[in-house]
């Protein structure tokens, strides 16, 4: 019986403990403690509990990139002691749950990143690629019916000879919806979305030259894509966010589990529908107020098996992936469109519209951890 080890590294914020996402922290390590110690009788539980009896001990610790002595092998993290997070110094983690986004307040340098992510022997999940990758992945797999019509904005004349007068401008790499905007090339010129510190902003150019200047730091690190009406009368913006997770079971490609899925409510008059934005999740046949003509049935029947489809490509094609939040958009005509992809989703979907979901994604990833460790 041995010692067995998960690291979740984790984005560094203000607080006590100094970390980001902390009830997905404080969570996780119950979960853990509790399997350990008390056992489980639900069927997913038992499965945990025999990959736990080649185990005597499963622990959980938090932890940043500043937290790491590569050199030496440790980390002076966070762990769970008596219903409280203690720092404890532990060796490099058996397994590496990456939770780690860019914070501007704490920055990491790349090479600290790529140490602490090489440090560990086997990792659960890492990032997928840019936006136009996956745009390119998924038109290569014959979804072109599913994409919004998009290009690399590298100059100027990328702008000109877009065919609409208005497009949707987003970094190649970017969350949270900062660094969206909606531009209008033709008179009245505007630009309104959020900066790339997610504070709104609305422009109106006084001609095509200063609305291209005003893009231009946009360039090499954006993409254009079609702009989507997916607001309703009061001019509030709608989408969907599906949760999904792979499943614990070693298969060959991975296949994933839809744990959640909601219909994500913007402010009115905003681009983006994202929960850290100020939006709201509801439960998923509550669909847009432009849709109630629409049988919601075959809609979110088809939007599962789509979301499923899109999740097992991009888990065999960017391995290894463990969990994913899918962006999509259903227009005002019932068509449906993939947005973007997000591979460190957070949970507020779950936490909003299904709680046995949410303990369901807390138990999914301390049991495909297990399975690592346990075919390893």
């Amino acid at each position: 019986m041995a010692y067995f080890l998960l690291g979740v590294l984790t984005t560094p914020c203000y607080g006590r403990p100094p970390l980001y996402e902390p009830r997905l922290a404080l969570d996780l390590a119950r979960y853990a403690r509790y399997l350990t110690h008390k056992g489980h009788t639900t069927e997913q539980s038992l499965a945990a509990q025999q990959s736990l009896e080649a185990q005597q001990s499963l622990e959980v610790i938090l932890f940043t990139p500043a937290d790491v002595d590569i050199e030496k092998g440790f980390i002076q993290g966070w762990m769970l002691t008596d219903d409280r997070f203690k720092r404890a110094r532990r060796p490099l983690p058996d397994v590496l749950y990456d939770r780690y986004v860019p914070c501007t307040a704490h920055p990491v340098s790349d090479e600290v990143l790529r140490c602490v992510r090489s440090g560990v022997q086997y990792r659960l999940n890492r990032g997928l690629p840019d936006k136009w990758q996956q745009y390119l992945t998924l038109k290569k797999a014959g979804l072109e019916a599913i994409l919004p019509e998009q290009k690399l904005y590298l100059d100027d004349d990328d702008i000109r000879s877009w065919p609409e007068p208005e497009f949707i401008l987003k970094p190649l790499h970017g969350a949270f919806g900062r660094g969206v905007i909606r531009v209008r090339k033709k008179p009245p010129y505007r630009i309104h979305g959020r900066d790339g510190r997610g504070n709104i902003i609305t422009l109106d150019p006084s001609d095509a030259r200063t609305l291209l200047s005003l893009l231009a730091p946009y360039r090499g690190k954006s993409l254009l894509q079609q702009y989507l009406d997916i607001s309703d009368a009061d001019g509030v913006p709608y989408d969907l966010r599906l949760f999904l997770q792979k499943s614990p079971e070693r298969t060959h490609p991975p296949r994933f589990r839809l744990l959640g899925r909601a219909v994500r409510q913007g402010r009115p008059g905003g681009l983006i529908a994202n929960l850290s934005g100020g939006g709201k999740a509801h439960p998923v046949h509550h669909l847009p107020p432009y849709l109630k003509d629409v049988d919601p049935r075959p809609l979110i029947h088809s939007i599962k098996a789509l979301a499923t489809r899109i999740a097992e490509l991009f888990g065999q094609t960017f391995p290894p992936q463990l969990e994913m939040g899918l962006d999509l958009a259903v227009d005002k005509g019932g068509a449906v469109y993939f947005l973007e992809a997000n591979a460190r989703p957070g949970r507020g979907i779950l936490l909003a519209t299904d709680l046995p979901a949410y303990r369901q994604s807390i138990a999914g990833v301390v049991m495909n951890a297990l399975t690592i460790n346990k075919h390893t």
